[in-house]
């Protein structure tokens, strides 16, 4: 029989994974590749007997991706997600 103490060393490594990679996606630039890396904490979640408890790591992944999206777009100064429909209009015509 399993107990809530068995499954504390996943929880564990699924935290430190996603702490991990969290301040590595707000380390980088846009562009790169890191929230990629939230795979590998979906997949040690898949180690757990309940399968919707990998439904909610997939869930806070996705969180986490977005918002680290978000803040590093507004640490970098730039554009969150795509120039504007005016720059690009811009670009366009001025050559």
């Amino acid at each position: 029989m399993r107990t809530k103490l068995d499954r504390l060393p996943v929880v564990w490594a699924i935290t430190v994974l996603a702490g991990g990679i969290f301040a590595l996606h707000l380390w980088f630039a846009l562009g790169a590749a890191v929230p990629i890396l939230y795979v590998a904490v979906v997949l040690v979640s898949s180690w757990s007997p309940h399968r919707r408890f990998t439904f909610l790591v997939a869930a806070g992944c996705s969180i986490l991706t977005i918002l680290g999206l978000i803040l590093s777009a507004l640490h970098n100064g730039t554009a969150l997600l795509f120039p504007s429909v005016r720059e690009l209009s811009e670009t366009r015509l001025t050559g």
